[in-house]
């Protein structure tokens, strides 16, 4: 737990199977595959430049600044800098999210050429990602023109 209170999660599931068969006394093959899907929620990293360079005394919410929409945020540039210098905006309108599917899949053959002594063995390997990314940033307004616009990626 920490004062940036955003969607900062990992979760994983793995699924992994190994076969061996022995087809004669002298040829075997075998398999293994491991299967994974995970979801990241991936935070702003805004989020977190915005908290380094925050004003110590500037709180969270301000009921006065009516100019922000449609939560009432407060903005570091009503008292004179150049940014608003809040992260909480950025926490509560994202939400970047990373769906990862993995396959790896290996597969061998071995021949005993000559029995103890001399095996012939070739593998096979492949390996598969697929990414799915998804990035969506809701508008809000902290007044004084800074205005963030929607967008989805």
């Amino acid at each position: 737990e920490g004062i940036l209170d955003m969607e900062n999660e990992y979760e994983r599931f793995n699924i992994r199977s190994k076969m061996n068969v022995d087809i004669t006394d002298r040829f075997k093959t075998g398999m293994n595959v491991v299967f994974s899907n995970a979801t990241r929620y991936a935070p702003e990293n805004a989020a977190w430049f915005n908290a380094y360079f925050a004003v110590p005394i500037l709180p969270v919410m301000d009921p006065s600044n009516t100019a922000a929409a449609p939560i009432q945020f407060a903005n570091a540039q009503l008292l004179g800098y150049r940014s608003p210098q809040n992260p909480f905006p950025v926490m509560e309108y994202n939400e970047n999210r990373i769906k990862i599917r993995k396959v790896l899949a290996t597969i061998d053959f071995q021949y005993d050429i000559i029995e103890d002594k001399l095996d012939f063995k070739t593998t096979y390997s492949h390996n598969l990602t697929a990414l799915e990314e998804r990035y969506v940033n809701l508008p809000y307004t902290l007044g004084n023109n800074y205005e963030v616009r929607s967008s989805i990626r």
